[in-house]
């Protein structure tokens, strides 16, 4: 489990359909039209139009849109992800793999850190320590509060540290280049956010105090305090920071970060604590359910209350930005599936005591009745797992949508396309 400050990478998930949250307020018209769809997130366009279509009529949707609507572009990338740096990072460690086939992976790891140094320090980012290569955790972290990253390359090259490079293949050299940047670039946030926090204060906090609230390594707080210059990315940099720091300790979000990081953690638990084979009879799945009960309790009692609370703020927020929306589907979703575990329980129980109540009367069950009713107490139980493996799911997609770890998933993917594009073989004419 992560903690505080702290950045792990997990198995990347495809992404689940969106579903678009409706934008508030009265239908606008004419030049009002372009700004309101403007503000819209992409992912919610489509819905806000048609929305529009049902008030105030196709044709002058359609007018307005194809006479001044203006592409919305993609936020513009700052630091680590300019395609110079990306390109060149990927570059390295083509050249780097081609050209020292004899070195081992764990010399590869090393190089690889070596060159993400001078990158950060070219970007004003305090350097990393040598990293532990060998971790047992997932394929990599970076914990801010001791300002270090660590990486289980074995695991993501299938091949032991001291496998010389030349004999791994291509992509997995790739993936490991591009798990290497994903630390890299949450570093990178890390002191942008302490940054961030420290122009806030106006000169009113240390380094010492910096470091406390963002649960951050202090030189690298006060290295944060002593930066000059503006923050990188403009006025659309800024509001990618600040969503970064909306997740950080202390951030108006981080409660939900908490959240989701024990509830994915605990319920991978709960599945694992179930038996195999699965239990198939009434007995046995009583005897599991009955296991599982004070669980469920206690969901319903924090867990689900956390979340119906949340969900209650932020729609009840006419501000919301881009990173408050992303955090309405994904906690919706969630929502959703905790229901679907609630519901199939309740269907148990109910199963359960209608066939207790059979029991209980004077005519013995036939063999037929007894059937029926293992198989209508076994469909629930087969639902609530089925919903347990899928809140597993949803959480693990809920984490990776975290804006700094959507960005830095991005960070590792550019890498890895940029790697494969350069090692691809040219094209015969």
């Amino acid at each position: 489990m992560s903690k505080a400050g702290e950045r792990e990478q997990v198995p990347a998930a495809l992404p689940a359909p969106e579903t678009a949250v409706a934008a508030p307020g009265p239908a606008p018209t004419g030049p009002g039209l372009i700004a309101y769809l403007a503000r819209a997130p992409v992912e919610e366009r489509k819905a806000a139009i048609d929305d529009l279509h049902s008030r105030i009529g196709n044709r002058r949707v359609a007018l307005t849109i194809r006479s001044g609507l203006a592409v919305q572009r993609a936020p513009k990338p700052f630091g680590m992800m300019e395609q110079t740096q990306v390109s060149g990072f990927a570059a390295l460690a083509l050249a780097y793999w081609r050209g020292n086939p004899d070195k081992t992976l764990a010399d590869f790891g090393l190089y690889l850190l070596d060159e993400l140094n001078k990158q950060l320090a070219t970007n004003g980012i305090p350097t990393l320590p040598k990293p532990k290569l060998d971790s047992l955790r997932s394929a990599g972290g970076f914990v801010a509060a001791s300002w270090t990253v660590q990486f289980n390359l074995a695991g993501t090259a299938k091949q032991p540290l001291t496998a010389k490079i030349g004999g791994i293949p291509g992509d997995r050299i790739s993936e490991v280049s591009g798990i290497v940047y994903h630390e890299g670039r949450h570093a990178e946030q890390a002191f942008l956010v302490a940054r961030l926090v420290a122009s806030e204060a106006k000169g009113s906090k240390t380094g010492k105090q910096i470091a406390a609230e963002l649960d951050l390594h202090e030189p690298a707080a006060d290295a944060a305090l002593k930066a000059t210059g503006p923050l990188p990315g403009g006025k659309e940099g800024l509001a990618t920071i600040k969503g970064w720091r909306a997740f950080d300790k202390g951030g108006e979000h981080y409660d939900y970060w908490e959240w989701n990081e024990h509830l994915q953690q605990f319920v991978a638990n709960v599945l694992k604590g179930i038996p195999d084979p699965v239990p198939e009879g009434v007995d046995r799945i009583r005897a599991e359910l009955t296991k599982l009960a004070p669980t469920f309790a206690d969901w319903r009692k924090t867990t689900i209350a956390f979340a119906d609370t949340k969900l209650a703020a932020l729609k009840g927020d006419k501000g919301r930005d881009t990173t408050d929306n992303q955090l309405l589907r994904d906690l919706t979703k969630t929502r959703g599936v905790l229901k679907k575990v609630m519901d199939a329980e309740a269907k148990i129980l109910k199963e359960l005591g209608r066939l207790d109540a059979r029991k209980a009367q004077k005519k013995p069950l036939s063999v037929d009745e007894a059937k029926l009713f293992q198989l209508e107490i076994a469909a629930p139980w087969w639902g609530l797992q089925a919903a347990l493996s899928e809140l597993v799911v949803v959480t693990g997609k809920a984490y990776e949508a975290y804006p700094h770890e959507a960005d830095a998933y991005a960070a590792q993917h550019t890498v890895q396309k940029d790697f494969g594009a350069k090692s691809a073989p040219a094209r015969k004419p």
